[in-house]
């Protein structure tokens, strides 16, 4: 069997890393992670007249949203897991893949 070139073995090296690395994060930092990206899939979907499906839990509190009483003495979640606010009306849309 041919071996893989050099830059090949970096990104399936890199890879499992970030796998390792989410694998090993608290659950509820995972939680987090998970409803960001049902947060961002509904925004694409508001672009396509889909309804919202996002589980209704707070990103920051991780308490279903509403229960505001509950949330004063949760912790604050890590600046990265902070949600972006959403885009004002007639705002256009910003890259999500764009790498600063």
């Amino acid at each position: 069997m041919t071996e893989l070139p050099a830059a090949m073995q970096e990104a399936l090296a890199a890879k499992q890393r970030r796998r390792r690395a989410l694998a090993a994060l608290p659950y509820a930092d995972k939680l987090r992670i998970l409803l960001r990206l049902q947060q961002v899939r509904d925004a694409i979907g508001e672009t396509r007249g889909a309804t919202a499906r996002a589980w209704p839990i707070d990103v920051t509190t991780l308490f279903p949203s509403g229960m505001a009483s509950l949330q004063e003495d949760a912790p604050a979640p890590p600046p990265d897991l902070v949600p972006p606010e959403p885009p004002r009306e007639g705002t256009p849309p910003t890259d999500c893949h764009s790498h600063a």
